[in-house]
């Protein structure tokens, strides 16, 4: 294990790390009560980091995205997650399944970055979209208020409605991948049982999606420093890492997410 990871470890087993989640969250939310997971992207080499950006924004990755999404994407999350198995620990939050609901068109990228096997828990998808729409909803939900678990839906409760559903399952060795569409597709992340997983995760959506800004205030893409808005010259590389929502698109994007969170909980 690359002192990388255990150092990771050490952080999400510490004192100082649980705090800091509860003062972000509050100490009800999942991730706070017993932390389980954190991303690794920031202790990563920037050269690691170009390399990954370079990966991310690729003409086959780029092309595989516009091509899915209909739309030219922004690339706006890239990162590094690192899961544990905790003593005491069950599945819980993101481990239940759920959509993504954060704007209108998306698509995900999912890699092995560790080998992956039942004891350190697959991703887990089902092959197409739901077609009931986006208000679907289930009766009997995890939770309408925890933070974490609002609206995620138990493997019990859903294989109700979906047992005979075929699903993909990101396992085997490091490397394997799966494109996944999160706004459509109901998925879920795996439960560590005893060892721990590594992926790469990311991100391309449309403008209107609702996510933190991928650019920083001095305008450099805050997922590798070496891109700034001034020295990209390519206008797809520039729309691709640069691109941000106005002030109006922010504004309709959390008035209809909270008008599509009203909706989705009592249907």
């Amino acid at each position: 294990m690359s002192a990388t990871i255990i150092n990771s470890k050490k952080k999400i087993l510490s004192e100082a790390y649980k705090k800091k989640l509860s003062e972000e969250m509050g100490r009800t939310a999942v991730d706070a009560e017993l932390p389980y997971r954190i991303s690794m992207y920031e202790n990563l080499s920037e050269d690691l980091k170009k390399e990954i950006c370079i990966f991310a924004s690729s003409d086959l990755m780029i092309s595989t995205a516009a091509n899915y999404m209909g739309i030219f994407p922004i690339l706006t999350r890239v990162q590094v997650y690192h899961n544990i198995p905790r003593e005491r620990g069950e599945v819980r939050g993101a481990m239940h399944w759920h959509r993504d609901t954060f704007g209108f068109k998306n698509l995900d990228f999912f890699m092995a970055v560790t080998d992956i096997s039942d004891e350190n828990g697959p991703f887990y998808t089902l092959e197409k979209k739901v077609k009931a729409g986006t208000f679907l909803s289930f009766s009997n939900l995890v939770s309408t208020t925890k933070k974490g678990e609002r609206g995620k839906v138990s493997s019990e409760e859903f294989f109700k409605y979906f047992k005979d559903e075929p699903f993909l399952k990101l396992t085997g060795s490091s490397g394997n991948a799966i494109f996944l569409d999160s706004f459509s597709c109901y998925h879920r992340g795996g439960f560590c049982k005893s060892k721990d997983r590594v992926t790469l995760r990311f991100c391309y959506q449309s403008h209107d999606a609702l996510f933190k800004s991928q650019v920083s205030d001095k305008g450099f893409y805050i997922y590798d420093k070496s891109l700034h808005k001034e020295n990209v010259n390519d206008v797809f590389k520039n729309y691709l890492f640069f691109k941000r929502p106005s002030r109006v698109m922010n504004y309709l994007t959390n008035k209809i997410v909270r008008f599509y969170r009203k909706i989705d909980f009592i249907v």
